[in-house]
């Protein structure tokens, strides 16, 4: 219940019909309407005072392209397409809800036939200022996480390997 007492703690994350009842700071009002991707980064921005570092996107080039979109260590969603058009349309649509402006791109090198077609899909949708860089993607495709496909996995490392 909100009235109840509320532990030390951090952060405090509330629906707008109770926010009012919760009176300790700081608190994040997240409506049901909002994508799981935007509440999951309104989180990651709560949690670090509003201040992070760029979005990271790993991209697993193949028959089924795999993406990941990471921020601040922590994985904002992810998602397993069929083609590259289904990919940029994914991507523009994530970037809109997140509100992103110049993630790091990281694209596994495993596939680069894929990789040639996947890359000036992303400059002609994005830019030639997008940051996008071509990543090992050896070691990738171990399966740990059964709620998501393993070119969602491989996604995310790429997205976490250094350049």
């Amino acid at each position: 219940m909100p009235s109840d007492a509320i532990p030390d703690t951090d952060l405090v994350i509330t629906t707008l019909e109770e926010s009012s009842l919760i009176k300790i700071k700081p608190i994040l009002v997240l409506q049901w309407k909002m994508s799981p991707s935007l509440m999951e980064k309104k989180i990651i921005e709560s949690i670090n005072n509003n201040s992070y570092e760029k979005f990271m996107v790993g991209i697993d080039p193949g028959k089924n392209i795999g993406v990941s979109i990471i921020l601040q260590d922590s994985m904002v969603t992810s998602n397993t397409l069929n083609s590259v058009q289904k990919l940029i349309y994914w991507l523009r649509n994530e970037f809109s809800i997140l509100q992103i402006d110049n993630p790091i791109i990281k694209i596994g090198d495993g596939d680069m036939v894929s990789v040639e077609e996947i890359i000036p899909a992303l400059i002609h949708e994005f830019g030639s200022e997008l940051d996008i860089c071509l990543v090992d993607e050896s070691n990738t495709s171990k399966r740990e996480d059964k709620s998501r496909t393993s070119h969602e996995e491989s996604a995310e490392r790429i997205a976490r390997r250094s350049i």
